[in-house]
Order: C-alpha cells, then structure tokens, then sequence
C-alpha cells in the first residue's frame, strides 16, 4: 500500500482555534497554522474555533485510496565488493515486500528467498554477478550485486 503525504492547514480570525483527530497532533490552539503528515487510513479531522462573540466549526472526511502497486525494493551486494583470490566475501540481499525472489549470475551461488546471506570463496580473478528478480503481485523488479576478485 502507498501512503499519501497530506497537509492541513487554517487562518481565521478568532479568539483560539483547536484541531482535532490529525493522525500525530496531540492537540492545538491557535489561529493559524500548519501541520504536513501521512495518511495510511481515513481520516475525519475537526477545526472548532471560538471568537469574543462568535462560535464556529468545521470538520472534514479524508478518505485514503490505495495507489498503484508497485515491484518489489530490492537490496543485494557483496561485502567486500573487491577481495583477492583465497579471501572470503559475502552475497547479502533483501526484498522485504517480496512474494518470491530468484537468481541467475556468473557465481557457482545459490541464492534464493526474499533475504538472505552467502558466504563464497574467492578462487579465481574476474568481475562478477548475481542478478536477484523479485516478484510482488505480479510485479517484478531486478538489482544486479558486483564482485571483483582480484589476483
């Protein structure tokens, strides 16, 4: 789900000012202002403001709609990116929002699952890869991780 960062914002002329039921505003008094935050479910927000002679309020309904799907994030490198032959590196990835992760690459490795971590021993000079593919919902997303074995 895809939150949407909405704002609200009042000027009256009042006496004082109090909002209400904003997701992360305990509470306000005042007649003007601003407050910017994150609606990840409907919200019914409130402005009541009292003058020397005069009462008003005002509410307003937010209703938050899920926006597009979006592919999976995708994290995956080797730490160290660059080791001689006879030292040790490690293949580390994660997709957190993942449904299923696979990989292909030039690396005799085998990765798979939305996280994870691989040890693997450098045993000959080149450039290397391992491409992991990651679906969500019928989206899919790639990150490519580096390495470098160095004589």
């Amino acid at each position: 789900m895809r939150w949407l960062i909405l704002g609200v914002s009042w000027i009256v002329t009042a006496f004082v000012c109090s909002v209400q039921n904003v997701p992360g505003l305990i509470s306000l008094n005042d007649t003007e202002g601003s407050y910017t935050f994150t609606a990840t479910q409907d919200v019914n927000a409130s402005v009541n403001c009292e003058g020397l002679d005069r009462f008003g309020s005002a509410s307003a309904t937010l209703t938050v709609n899920s926006a597009e799907p979006q592919p999976p994030l995708i994290s995956a490198f080797f730490t160290p990116g660059t080791v001689n032959v006879s030292e040790w590196t490690t293949l580390i990835w994660n997709s957190p929002d993942a449904d299923s992760c696979s990989s292909t690459g030039t690396l005799p490795l085998f990765a798979s699952g939305t996280s994870g971590s691989v040890p693997y021993f450098a045993t000959s000079p080149g450039f290397y890869y391992i491409t992991f593919s990651c679906e969500k919902d019928g989206l899919v997303n790639t990150k490519t991780a580096y390495l470098t074995i160095d004589l």
